[in-house]
């Protein structure tokens, strides 16, 4: 795949390849739902949780910043940490792929080993997280020389457990495709 220069636009929560805006998997993943009924504070949750996992791993976390919503969901993190000692080999990391000429961004949580891709989830799994794994998975595939088998959420709940769930990528890919198609075919 060609070496396109990718931007991300943190106020924005925009990504752009070579100065041109594309969507994001998340964008394309949500896209005609009505989110309206989501509160604002799930986000900021799951914004500040994956942060502090972030410095946590890097051995940078402030035990005071961490907000007490978040403090259990951390706390499941560590113990999947743990439970799982991964080797990371990239963390928080930005790309972009695409699917029948289509192109979309986003940002892996992490990569263990050079072949699991891995979403850290502070809320409840659903359906379009394994198409969002798939998505991250594709995209790892077009630029790295990595393949990936396995395609994971972890989810760290608000009483401090963690569950894992794999996502067969074969199976959400389609789902991917069909959302990014229709997403290209009504914006554009």
């Amino acid at each position: 795949m060609t070496q396109l220069a990718l931007t991300f636009d943190e106020a924005e929560h925009a990504y752009a390849l070579d100065g041109v805006r594309i969507p994001s998997v998340t964008q394309i993943l949500s896209f005609g739902q009505d989110l309206s009924r989501i509160p604002a504070w799930t986000s900021l949750r799951g914004t500040a949780f994956h942060l502090a996992t972030e410095y946590d791993d890097a051995g940078d976390l402030d035990e005071s910043s961490v907000d007490p919503l978040v403090r259990p969901h951390l706390d499941a993190y560590r113990k999947w940490k743990a439970a799982t000692r991964p080797t990371y080999t990239l963390t928080e990391y930005r790309l972009w792929g695409q699917i029948d000429g289509l192109k979309f961004a986003g940002t892996i949580d992490r990569v263990i080993a050079n072949d699991t891709v891995v979403d850290l989830k502070s809320g409840a799994p659903r359906k379009d997280h394994g198409a969002q794994l798939a998505a991250y998975a594709v995209a790892l595939e077009q630029n790295h020389p990595y393949k990936i088998r396995t395609c994971k959420g972890v989810y760290c709940t608000k009483d401090g457990t963690f569950s894992e769930r794999p996502y067969d990528g074969r199976e959400y890919l389609e789902m991917f495709r069909e959302k990014l198609h229709r997403f290209y075919e009504e914006v554009g």
